[in-house]
């Protein structure tokens, strides 16, 4: 299921890659006031609050009004799913199953950022991993941002956090998760990669566009 803060009356719908972690561990902490523990639950707090399809969050789920999103640049999503789940964390290496595809394809499970856009579609069919942390902003949106009562740029996590505590009365910190975690080598994201990424998330800009902070 999605979270739904009933302490708020906010649900929040998480989009990967768009510090869903952070804000569901402030969210979890918010409506229990409790930090989620992992350890004691013996799953990640993605288990409970699972970021889904809007067709099916709005098809199954009553707590849907209220609507809270926080939305990234196609650019920088791309760039934090390649740093964590590559270049940090080897996943491509690791799965034996997405190895195997990926040798079939001719593809390394290392690849530097630009092949790993030129070949983001051949990459998402041949890894769930990494075709969830990459789809599309609509996917798990929608696309009528006038559904949700608010939308954040990830420059506006601290005013997400406010208002929602606001809306609680509660006064909760929010807590970065993986920001440290995902210290990666920087690269420098070319143009062209910038170009590729822009024409296949072109709906995302056209929808989403003007909630962006800046880009990396």
């Amino acid at each position: 299921m999605t979270m739904h803060i009933s302490k708020a009356n906010v649900t929040y719908v998480s989009v990967p890659k768009c510090a869903c972690s952070t804000l569901k561990h402030f969210g979890h902490e918010v409506e229990n006031g409790v930090a989620y523990d992992p350890e004691a639950s013996g799953n990640d707090v993605h288990s409970l609050y699972r970021s889904i399809n809007m067709t099916v969050l709005q098809d199954g789920n009553t707590n849907v009004e209220n609507m809270f999103a926080v939305v990234r640049h196609p650019v920088d999503r791309i760039v934090s799913a390649y740093s964590d789940k590559i270049a940090r964390r080897d996943l491509l290496t690791k799965n034996e199953k997405v190895r195997g595809k990926l040798v079939e394809l001719g593809l390394s499970t290392q690849p530097d950022f630009d092949l790993f856009v030129e070949r983001l579609a051949d990459y998402r069919a041949s890894s769930p991993m990494i075709n969830h942390h990459t789809r599309p902003l609509s996917f798990f949106l929608g696309t009528s941002p006038e559904k949700f009562e608010k939308i954040f740029g990830m420059h506006q996590i601290a005013e997400f956090c406010a208002e929602v505590n606001a809306r609680a009365g509660t006064s909760v910190d929010v807590k970065h998760v993986n920001k440290k975690k995902n210290v990666a080598k920087k690269f420098e994201v070319t143009d062209n990669a910038r170009n590729v990424i822009s024409q296949a998330y072109a709906e995302d800009l056209s929808v989403f566009g003007d909630y962006f902070g800046t880009v990396a």
